[in-house]
């Protein structure tokens, strides 16, 4: 979830958000933490905010199961009378998620070690999961377009490299994607990085369903 500016600097105080409230759920709490701490922005009075976030696009059953423990944890601080039933759920959970992380595996394995550029910091665990080796990023500041000499320079770097796959977003700017691709040879494919990104990512296990079968399409050579 992201908060504007406006609303992160109400929440800034607000005892709701403290470690001590039980509405408090910090879900990083005993998983690695890849390129997850950046400044953002800073207030007026030299306040800074960081911003922590682990993209849903990379948990799988390594981090799933510390995740979910932490929301069990603070569902039954909320409501303790209804431990079997959160208990339940999250085994069921588990359970779906090792099956279909075999077949996740299996999809992707051709592709492990493929060397790609993403447009976006958005795929670092979902790379790290399925053996995928993000050499760049289009924009390398979150929010700020790239500069045309380091467009260039990117793309010279994809024709020299043989890279053949550029991961985009959704909200990835069109024209900066058409160009990249087009100048560097490469295919451009856009994965999800959030349940209802799209009609076929209606929750967590079909987001991956969905983007590692987009990725595996993608990455195939052409017959």
């Amino acid at each position: 979830m992201s908060l504007g500016f406006g609303r992160a600097l109400r929440t800034v105080g607000d005892s709701r958000f403290t470690r001590e409230s039980p509405h408090y759920l910090d879900t990083s709490t005993g998983i690695q933490l890849l390129q997850a701490e950046t400044p953002r922005v800073r207030a007026d009075k030299g306040l800074t905010f960081t911003v922590s976030a682990i993209p849903i696009t990379g948990l799988t059953r390594k981090t799933a199961g510390p995740i979910t423990a932490t929301i069990l944890a603070a569902l039954l601080r909320l409501a303790p009378a209804d431990r079997p039933y959160f208990e339940a759920n999250r085994k069921r959970f588990l359970d779906q998620l090792d099956v279909r992380l075999k077949i996740w595996l299996q999809t992707m394995a051709p592709y492990k070690g493929t060397r790609v550029v993403a447009v976006h910091e958005t795929w670092p665990y979902f790379a790290q999961r399925f053996g995928l080796t993000i050499v760049a990023v289009v924009e390398p500041n979150p929010g700020v377009p790239p500069s045309p000499s380091y467009l260039a320079s990117l793309i010279q770097k994809m024709r020299d490299s043989g890279i053949k796959l550029l991961i985009a977003d959704p909200y990835s700017n069109a024209s900066t994607v058409s160009r990249v691709a087009t100048q560097s040879g490469a295919t451009a494919v856009t994965l999800i990085p959030s349940v209802g990104g799209d009609p076929g990512a209606s929750d967590y296990l079909s987001l991956f369903d969905f983007n590692t079968k987009r990725l595996s399409q993608a990455a195939r050579p052409a017959q």
